[in-house]
């Protein structure tokens, strides 16, 4: 967009962000802390409970505002062709993440090798999630980016791009989902 501060979406934070058909709810996920007590508004309050909430915040904007969810969390999700064999606990917590709260989009980064790797992919769906992840080929041609493109009617197309070509394309519609089911008792770790 235009570089309007408004329009940046902060690690933990939930926002939506652009006007009508183009506006998109993003949710970043923070990456977890030691101990498990972060920052928050100025005070001191549980990692899960945070991450809890900026997701009952991007569920409630969809419900209302009837526009696409994106969530960005660091390590892509386990079992994941986007994941390429990656298992963490970390990574089991994004799938968590995806699996209780269904948002139509998932940005993943941290496994470089991903798209590039046999079994592995740029993007790939957990339930109705279509999850993303760049990559980067080192060595090998920078940058790496997705760009997402959101249009009328719940369309969307994405592009794998690597050095500025576009190397893949992908398109499909956002299926409205009002479903929180899994969040109701999750996270328990």
């Amino acid at each position: 967009r235009d570089g309007n501060a408004s329009e940046f979406v902060r690690d933990g934070e939930t926002r939506h962000i652009g006007d009508g058909d183009d506006s998109v709810i993003v949710t970043t996920v923070p990456w977890p802390v030691s101990g498990g007590i972060i920052m928050a508004r100025g005070a001191k309050i549980s990692y899960l409970d945070h991450v809890k909430s900026l997701l009952h915040q991007g569920h409630a904007l969809r419900a209302k505002l009837s526009r696409p969810w994106v969530i960005l969390h660091h390590e892509p999700p386990i079992g994941s062709r986007v994941a390429s064999g990656y298992d963490t606990a970390e990574a089991a917590f994004s799938r968590r993440i995806i699996e209780a709260t269904n948002p139509d989009f998932s940005l993943h980064g941290h496994i470089h090798e991903a798209p590039h790797r046999q079994g592995g992919a740029w993007t790939d769906r957990v339930g109705r999630t279509v999850c993303f992840n760049a990559g980067q080929s080192l060595p090998g041609e920078l940058p790496h980016a997705i760009h997402l493109t959101l249009q009328p009617e719940h369309k969307w197309t994405a592009e794998w791009i690597v050095a500025g070509q576009t190397q893949d394309m992908l398109c499909g519609t956002c299926e409205p989902n009002d479903s929180l089911e899994l969040l109701q008792t999750w996270p328990h770790a």
